[in-house]
């Protein structure tokens, strides 16, 4: 997303029509994270019920979102997620599951555990 669409996208985040739709899927899931670890089987979910977010699992159909185009994420899950989105080159994941959750646990602790202060900074 370049730094129009950046600032479009935030614009929107903030505008009525999201926030109900956010609100929606937040009683959709009924206030819970809905990550899931896949390892071959799902052999790890969270409970969490805090610092809830909504995460576009594409960018296709804003605007018109239905459910299954949005998952609700607690923070630390909603950053897992960003960061295993990074790709090189070649396609492939730059890090597994595993570590994508330990870089986010470190960036907590590094921000004395404010999550709300960590973001992804990543340069292309």
């Amino acid at each position: 997303m370049g730094t129009n669409a950046g600032t479009r996208y935030r614009e929107y985040l903030q505008s009525p029509w999201w926030q109900r739709r956010r609100q929606l899927r937040l009683a959709v899931a009924g206030y819970v994270c809905e990550f899931a670890s896949w390892n071959g089987q799902y052999d790890r979910y969270c409970d969490a019920t805090e610092n809830l977010e909504v995460h576009h699992t594409h960018y296709g159909s804003l605007g018109a979102e239905r459910d299954e185009d949005l998952k609700v994420l607690c923070r630390v899950h909603h950053l897992v997620r960003h960061v295993l989105h990074i790709r090189c080159l070649c396609g492939d994941s730059v890090v597994t599951e595993d570590e994508a959750e330990d870089l986010v646990r470190e960036a907590v602790e590094s921000a004395d555990g404010d999550i709300r202060q960590v973001t992804l900074a990543i340069s292309r």
